[in-house]
């Protein structure tokens, strides 16, 4: 005896059919009217389960595509902070460069600051500014956003960022750069 073929996707059957029938006693096709209405059933049943799978396929596709875009923000991210650290690091030593000098300056003048002084010149002064410069490929990193990481920073006017540092030996040393 064969297997009921009440369609699975009406939920199937696993009753055994009666004889000679392709169906069990509870899915019997007795009329052409009820013939059709199950056949109306599956075919809605099909385009149900198509419309799912479709709606399925979209939302994988719109997941896919805003992870890609997490992972670009992401890489761009992890870009401009090695921007950063890289530019912090080669200004702050350029900044401290001119700060021991002055330091060591002021042994001879506690009055002495950057710039051109009557015991010696360093960079650094208003005429004189230090030159921080972007360079390599940036990933859109501008001067503020390194300039505002490192110590002292003090102020920005006309294009010239000022650096205040407490000296040992009198009072705070400034620092221009440009």
């Amino acid at each position: 005896m064969p297997k009921c073929t009440y369609p699975a996707i009406l939920g199937g059957c696993d009753s055994w059919a009666r004889d000679k029938s392709d169906r069990c006693d509870n899915h019997q096709v007795r009329t052409n009217d009820l013939r059709k209405l199950e056949k109306q059933a599956v075919t809605k049943a099909e385009q149900a389960a198509i419309a799912n799978k479709r709606l399925e396929e979209e939302r994988v596709a719109r997941d896919t595509r805003a992870n890609a875009i997490k992972d670009r923000q992401a890489k761009r991210e992890a870009e401009q902070a090695e921007v950063i650290r890289k530019h912090k690091q080669t200004w702050s030593a350029q900044i401290q460069g001119v700060y021991d000098q002055v330091e060591a300056l002021r042994t001879k003048d506690s009055s002495a600051n950057a710039g051109r002084n009557g015991v010696g010149e360093t960079l650094g002064g208003n005429k004189n500014p230090i030159k921080l410069v972007l360079s390599g490929p940036t990933h859109g990193v501008t001067h503020a956003q390194i300039l505002s990481q490192i110590s002292g920073f003090d102020a920005s006017d006309s294009g010239i960022y000022k650096f205040r540092r407490k000296s040992s030996k009198g009072n705070d040393i400034l620092i221009h750069c440009e």
